[in-house]
């Protein structure tokens, strides 16, 4: 490309860049051409070029915007982009994955986001199904130079998975000298306290240059207990004498002392009694079991409830020790050789009650049996203690490559890579089958909290989960010829890898025999090989066109071809139109395909109950139910069609704007049929998998993965950002805003399709707005993070039809959040910061029901205010 034309591009390419994490700076704009010249790769083209502008929607979060942002990892930074559209998963205890963190590019998914390091993939983590999804928590944050986020489908050039977008960790090299930073942070509420120190150092010398980074943090669990939304907490609300355990309790299980009365049909407690004229068990004394027990009702039955939000953590805590290190050999004046390492320690603890599980069989004469039949009951095992679940992740990546000119128009690069991730979890205090039937069997009416009996329940879980992955690359480019806008390039690669992956847990819960863990095994492995190509033609001086199209071959399912077209076209100097349309695709997670059968205790509905007992759909409660999922061997490849629009406007030198239109839809897509779809099939009439008991309560659930029919969205970016320089001080500002137009997709599986913008967890808005002011050593940063409101609940429209449609209900809040920092520079190389996260202490939204319930983590978290301080030296 003409050089003349660098500095504009750069401002094109800036205008939506740290606007992302609503941190304002002043823009980055070129001093002369001759800083630029050096031709850099822009995330989603492997075209080496002399301008940062593409044709995709590039937004930059700097070096300088991610220690501005005050946050510990790169999850944190990245959870707090606006294209992070509908949150994403954070670690959080009662999760198989509780040491992960993910990033979720418009909504569309984790697993359709793409995350990069130096433009490479890294080895996913295993606990998120054996696809392509990365944990973020496994990256230092002080070893990324910059993160660039490709907000456009990219199948054309990485293949699977990007096709919401692409994240690419861009990771500090060539550094000279020691970098030293220490932070704490400190909520004002009990947990999640953070503390973190990383050191940066590196040499660069004639022919060698290595930089390595450590970093060292940890962040507390946060229980349950303390936050009063997430407390436990019961009530007689309505005055009749009886706690509803559905509707008066938060933080209340019904699995504590439930025994099934196979002669009445319905729940009693122990010590109660029968009394025929209210048709009621009667006089339970739950309290005087031990903390946490209550007296309650379920269903017309009367049991005891268990309090385990009264033991539970709800968000797991890390210990990280992560390091990457990179390093180049110029071999002659024309090549080069390198390798990047990453290694990677993360260490998480979750606490859970203690397990509750079914009694069965439960004798007649067990002292705590009031009915006088074998039967079972719904129990929780207290004796043994809370379940404490720990998990540690290891990863190796490393890549070793060499790049180089053959020769002035051609260039090539060749590199072989190997990752390897191993998540080991131990989990302590689960209930043995096995032991309950010694139990049963040797001991006749034996108490259960003997010392006996509780050497005889209690159980340990292991859980032992791999990925490795093995890449070979090459690819050249070659500048082919010349044309009015400048030097025409071509970009031709091959790749090979394969991955194997393992999630092996324990035989006995495999096997079923363990209460209160989720246990299942998946193996699974497959090759791929891909041969792809671009070409960059820049027609005229404010024309560019990219081209690109890639090949891709799976062992296990098929191929897939993925071809892109994006232009660039630039009327006057301080005005950018810009255009893409590409299709991409997805190819189906390890554990999807190869996974064996699991159980896992899931969020429903259960409208055909409250149905057939005159309840009301708006009155209906939502309950756990168990729920049995298996995988599918025969899923296909997502198939996915994206188009952009954007234009970027300099106003001046000092104020760029930005408006980026987005359109994405996906066919093929591979979903789950859990509970709740399997509650709306049996409501139609249609084939289910519910089984009930004979009062018409759920017994169990079966689901599975299948290809669904699709999804459709459509965004729509606004940002500005600029700068303003006085006699006292230079003030800054900063905005991107999202908006949902459209996100069209079935309401439940088999019904019609239906626009769930603004419905119960989808937000049309969510936006950043930072201001900024700088004298002299002295900065002040307000940066504002804001999540829109949206529908409290998605009902069922009852309009006789078999598959009735959904429609939303109510609304709940919006979310804004106000971040302070200062900031003081001392002999030049010196760095004080203190701040405040939500500076006015905003609880995240509640439920209709006024709980933060699991729906809501992915789009708020509970950290409250906290305070933090960071002291940092370059030498």
């Amino acid at each position: 490309m003409k050089k003349n034309l660098l500095s504009v591009a750069v401002k094109g390419a800036l205008g939506l860049t740290a606007a992302a994490i609503m941190v304002p700076t002043t823009p980055a704009f070129a001093q002369d051409d001759a800083a630029l010249v050096e031709e850099v790769v822009v995330t989603g083209s492997r075209i080496k070029r002399e301008t940062l502008n593409t044709a995709g929607q590039t937004v930059t979060i700097d070096r300088s915007d991610i220690d501005i942002s005050g946050n510990m990892s790169v999850a944190d930074v990245l959870r707090e982009t606006s294209l992070n559209a509908l949150g994403s998963f954070s670690e959080r205890s009662g999760s198989s994955a509780q040491s992960n963190a993910t990033v979720n590019l418009r909504g569309a998914g984790s697993d359709r986001t793409l995350v990069l390091i130096n433009g490479r993939r890294v080895t996913g983590s295993p606990s998120l199904g054996g696809g392509g999804s990365v944990n973020l928590n496994m990256i230092p944050m002080d070893a990324v130079e910059r993160i660039e986020i490709l907000a456009d489908g990219a199948s054309s050039t990485y293949g699977s998975d990007a096709i919401a977008g692409v994240v690419n960790l861009i990771m500090r090299k060539n550094f000279e000298g020691v970098s030293f930073k220490s932070r704490v942070g400190r909520p004002s509420q009990e947990g999640g306290d953070e503390e973190s120190v990383s050191f940066v150092f590196g040499a660069t010398g004639d022919r060698v240059s290595v930089t390595s980074a450590l970093e060292f943090n940890s962040r507390d669990e946060i229980y349950d207990a303390d936050r009063d939304y997430t407390a436990a907490r019961w009530a007689d609300e309505n005055g009749d004498g009886y706690i509803d355990i559905d509707t008066e309790t938060v933080g209340v299980s019904r699995y504590a002392r439930a025994i099934w009365d196979p002669v009445h049909n319905t729940w009693a407690a122990p010590g109660s009694t029968w009394n025929p004229t209210t048709e009621l068990w009667e006089g339970a004394d739950c309290e005087s079991i031990g903390e946490g027990f209550i007296n309650a009702q379920y269903k017309g039955g009367n049991v005891c409830g268990y309090a385990h939000a009264l033991i539970s953590a709800n968000r797991a805590s890390l210990k990280r020790a992560n390091s990457f290190t990179s390093a180049e050999f110029n071999i002659d004046d024309n090549w080069k050789a390198y390798t990047d390492v990453l290694f990677s320690r993360v260490e998480s603890f979750g606490r859970y009650a203690p397990p509750a599980a079914v009694f069965d069989p439960m004798p007649a004469n067990h002292p705590d049996n009031p009915t006088g039949e074998d039967t079972y009951a719904t129990w929780r095992w207290d004796t043994l203690g809370p379940r404490d679940n720990t998990i540690e992740d290891l990863m190796m990546d490393g890549t070793v490559g060499i790049t180089g000119q053959i020769n002035d128009a051609v260039s090539l690069e060749v590199y072989a890579q190997y990752g390897k991730y191993v998540s080991t979890g131990i989990g302590s205090n689960y209930l043995s089958y096995g032991g309950l039937a010694i139990n049963n069997e040797w001991n006749g009416d034996l108490i259960m909290d003997s010392e006996e009996a509780i050497a005889n329940l209690r159980a340990t879980t292991v859980t032992d989960e791999q990925m490795d992955t093995r890449k070979l690359f090459a690819g050249s480019q070659i500048d082919f010829m010349e044309m009015p806008g400048g030097t025409a390039s071509a970009y031709i690669g091959l790749e090979h890898m394969e991955i194997e992956y393992s999630s092996l847990v324990d035989a006995q819960s495999e096997a079923g025999w363990i209460g209160g863990s989720a246990g299942n095994s998946a193996q699974g492995s497959r090759d791929l090989d891909a041969i792809f190509t671009e070409f960059l033609l820049p027609v005229t001086d404010s024309i560019e066109v990219n081209l690109a199209v890639r090949y891709d071959d799976y062992s296990d399912f098929g191929s897939a071809t993925s071809p892109k077209v994006g232009i660039n076209y630039r009327p006057l100097d301080n005005l950018t139109l810009k255009a893409s349309w590409g299709q991409g695709f997805k190819a189906p997670a390890l554990s999807d395909l190869y996974g064996v059968t699991s159980f896992s205790a899931e969020d429903a509905t259960d409208y055909v109950y409250c149905a057939a007992n005159g309840i009301p759909s708006d009155s209906c409660i939502e309950e756990q139910f168990d729920t049995y999922f298996g995988s599918n061997p025969d899923l296909d490849a997502e198939e996915s069609e994206a188009y952009t629009a954007g234009v970027i406007y300099d106003v001046n030198d000092m104020i760029t704007l930005g408006i980026e239109y987005f359109n994405l839809s996906v066919d093929n897509v591979i979903q789950t049929v859990g509970a709740q779809d399997m509650i709306f099939a049996e409501l139609a009439g249609l084939s289910h998998t519910v089984t009930r008991l004979g009062n018409g309560q759920i017994d169990e659930i079966r689901a599975g993965t299948v290809n669904g029919p699709g999804f459709e969205l459509q965004t729509l970016d606004f940002s500005a950002k600029g700068s303003y320089a006085t006699e006292f001080g230079e003030f800054g500002f900063n905005v991107l805003f999202s908006h949902l137009i459209e996100y069209s997709q079935q309401a439940y599986f088999g019904a019609e399709v239906q626009d769930h913008a603004g419905w119960n967890l989808y937000p049309e808005w969510k936006g950043t707005l930072g201001l900024n002011w700088t004298q002299g050593n002295h900065r002040v940063d307000w940066y504002m993070s804001y999540t829109g409101s949206h529908a409290a609940e998605n009902l069922i429209d009852e309009d006789g039809s078999l598959l009735p449609p959904l429609k939303p209900e109510g609304e709940l809040d919006s979310w804004l959040v106000h971040n302070v920092a200062y900031n003081y520079t001392f002999n030049n190389d010196h760095n004080f910061r203190v701040g405040v996260r939500n500076l006015l202490d905003e609880d995240p939204v509640l439920d209709k029901n006024g709980e933060f319930s699991r729906d809501h983590y992915d789009l708020y978290n509970n950290f409250g205010r906290v305070y933090f301080a960071e002291y940092s030296v370059d030498l």
